[in-house]
């Protein structure tokens, strides 16, 4: 229905900020960046998604800040 698509629209637009912050390096993951040709193949994986996670963590504030839970 309309209100509905306009409801997830207002929603993406909101969220879409959020994405851009928290896709951004921030010194945490710069330094892990850095270290990642020092590492072996499975310690570089292990590395990415330890990334990944820090990117999470910092989504989940974020998103209570908007209300969007």
């Amino acid at each position: 229905t309309g209100g509905n698509q306009s409801e997830m629209l207002s929603t993406a637009m909101k969220l879409m900020p959020l994405m851009n912050k928290c896709n951004r390096d921030d010194d945490t993951t710069r330094l892990l960046h850095s270290l990642r040709p020092l590492l072996s193949h499975d310690r570089q994986k292990k590395l990415d998604e330890a990334i990944k996670m820090l990117r999470i963590m910092k989504i989940i504030p974020l998103i209570r800040e908007f209300n969007l839970e």
